[in-house]
């Protein structure tokens, strides 16, 4: 629950983001979406912040993955 509370916030970060206007699509998120906010969050922040940034968003895309997996097989 706590990782949840934690890395929750980072994703939403990413995806208004990313997704400033209309609907989000994952399907349309590229390498250099997350590379281009990877190299400014890596100008504006500490190495272990970046890394932890790095980890939070990796579970979300994990998470959003299973979630779309699992619609999909219903």
């Amino acid at each position: 629950r706590a990782t949840v509370i934690n890395y929750l916030p980072e994703g939403r970060r990413f995806l208004s983001e990313r997704f400033v206007t209309g609907a989000i699509r994952l399907t349309e998120i590229s390498l250099p979406d997350v590379t281009q906010c990877v190299a400014r969050q890596a100008r504006a922040f500490s190495p272990g912040r970046v890394q932890w940034l790095l980890t939070a968003r990796r579970a979300v895309f994990r998470c959003l993955r299973l979630a779309a997996e699992a619609e999909v097989g219903e």
